[in-house]
C-alpha cells in the first residue's frame, strides 16, 4: 500500500492570512489554513505552510517535526509568531494543528492501538491494517478509508509519530 499525500488547499478566512512584509508585526494569535510542504535539504529543511492567497509561513515549535511528516496535507494551524530565517519571515511558532485533508479524503487520527485481535485507531476499529502499520503499534497515525462492515477499510495512511517510549504517556 503507497502513502498517499496530495496539494491543492482552500483559504479559511484568517487576519493572518495576509503576507505580511517582514518587518511589520504579524498578530499574535494566528489561525491559518493551507498546504504543508518541507522546503530545502537537511539538516536546514524548513515546514512550510502554503495558504491559498500565496503566503508562506514557516512552521516551528515542537509540532514541527510531526507536520514535516504530513507534506501536501490540508491542516489547520494555530499558534504566535516566530522569527524564522529568509526567505520565510513569517513564521508561526505551532501550539495546535488539525488535519483537515489528505489525498481528498478527511482522516482519522490518533494512537494505533492493539486490543486482543483488532487493530484501533483510537476508538475506530480498523478492518484491514496495512502489514506496514502493524510495528507501528503505539504510534501516531492518520489513516483514511471507508466504512465496511466490521470496521475502517483503510485506503491510505501515514506515520505521523514514532510510538512514545515513555509509559506514563501511554
Amino acid at each position: 500500500m503507497a502513502l498517499l499525500v496530495a496539494g491543492g488547499c482552500h483559504r479559511q478566512p484568517s487576519r493572518a492570512s495576509t503576507n505580511l512584509p517582514s518587518h511589520a508585526p504579524a498578530p499574535a494569535g494566528i489561525t491559518t489554513t493551507g498546504t504543508v510542504a518541507v522546503v530545502g535539504a537537511d539538516p536546514r529543511a524548513q515546514v512550510i505552510l502554503e495558504v491559498a492567497d500565496g503566503t508562506r509561513w514557516a512552521l516551528v515549535g515542537t509540532a514541527a517535526p510531526e507536520l514535516a511528516q504530513l507534506a501536501g496535507a490540508k491542516v489547520r494551524v494555530r499558534g504566535g509568531t516566530a522569527a524564522t530565517q529568509p526567505p520565510n519571515t513569517n513564521g508561526i511558532s505551532v501550539e495546535s494543528y488539525e488535519i483537515l485533508e489528505v489525498g481528498g479524503a478527511k482522516p482519522i487520527v490518533g494512537r494505533l492501538q492493539s486490543r486482543g485481535d483488532f487493530f484501533y485507531v483510537d476508538t475506530n476499529r480498523i478492518a484491514n491494517i496495512p502489514p506496514e502499520l502493524v510495528p507501528a503499534i503505539g504510534a501516531k497515525v492518520w489513516v483514511a478509508g471507508r466504512p465496511g462492515p466490521s470496521g475502517l477499510i483503510v485506503t491510505a495512511y501515514g506515520i505521523i509519530a514514532p510510538a512514545r517510549t515513555d509509559s506514563t504517556h501511554r
